[in-house]
């Protein structure tokens, strides 16, 4: 797998490579939600907290994860360098 480098997570900075998200192919939901990603739908760690579709950042490892119905298989969607805290405002879900 090849690791991207993060970029600025913050809102507004969602030119940066692994800040938009493409909903084509998800399920659990993100396909319907359009913008600026739903902080319910966001986890800083390893484990989904919820009954639906969530990504996980885990910062340590800058692995990217999606679980699409919160049971615990979690794929990996990158793993980005020099991960920088990261908030569900800075990624934008894009059609």
């Amino acid at each position: 797998m090849t690791r991207i480098p993060a970029r600025d997570p913050r809102p507004g900075a969602e030119d940066a490579p692994g800040n938009k998200q493409s909903a084509a192919g998800f399920q659990g939901g993100l396909e319907t939600a359009l913008g600026v990603l739903d902080a319910a739908r966001f986890v800083n760690g390893t484990v989904a907290t919820a009954g639906f579709g969530q990504f996980l950042h885990d910062r340590p490892s800058g692995a990217r994860r999606w679980d699409v119905d919160g049971t615990g298989t979690a794929a990996v969607l990158a793993i980005f360098a020099n991960t920088p805290a990261l908030l569900a405002s800075g990624i934008r879900v894009i059609a």
